[in-house]
């Protein structure tokens, strides 16, 4: 049986929650914040594996992002985001991965997507504080990829172009 209520807070906004005390959902608990207007503003969802999906909405448009997704297992177990994703209101997105746990040589890549979710860039962050950002072709330019490299300081060092027939050339700042 699920298990619902509704929480009234003195602002106007509400927060609808549903239990599954049974256990016959993949889910343990929805949370869904409405605002005064009883526009559905966040929502919070607590799955059966330990996971947790977090949803941000602009319901105003009053920026360019559309949501913000924290998705199922997205948080570590010590509460750590370790990768989320931004939905802008032209199509495109975002979406950041976090090495939490420090397993890797980087902390962070950040990949770029069009309205058509092709990859148009991304940036890896490496844990010596340097960063690489790469430009992908999407449009059938002479370029596969254009790769900039900065130092910790966040200066431009060198950068690479590979070319769509496999040459590339790198060039020393």
């Amino acid at each position: 049986m699920t298990l619902s209520w509704v929480d009234g807070n003195s602002d106007g906004s509400k927060d609808y929650w549903y239990y599954d005390d049974d256990f016959h959902s993949s889910w343990s608990y929805l949370d869904y914040h409405f605002d005064s207007s009883s526009r559905l503003t966040d929502a919070t969802i607590l799955n059966d594996d330990g996971s947790k999906d977090h949803y941000y909405y602009d319901y105003t448009n009053s920026s360019s992002v559309s949501y913000v997704d924290y998705k199922s297992d997205n948080w570590s177990t010590y509460g750590q985001v370790t990768d989320y994703t931004i939905g802008y209101d032209n199509g495109s997105k975002e979406v950041v991965h976090f090495d939490h746990n420090n397993t890797a040589n980087w902390n962070s890549v950040d990949y770029q997507y069009n309205s058509s979710a092709q990859l148009t860039d991304y940036t890896i962050g490496w844990d010596n504080g340097s960063k690489d950002h790469i430009y992908v072709d999407n449009n059938n330019a002479s370029w596969a990829t254009i790769e900039y490299q900065y130092d910790s300081s966040g200066h431009l060092v060198d950068y690479s172009i590979t070319n769509d027939d496999g040459s590339s050339h790198t060039y020393h700042l």
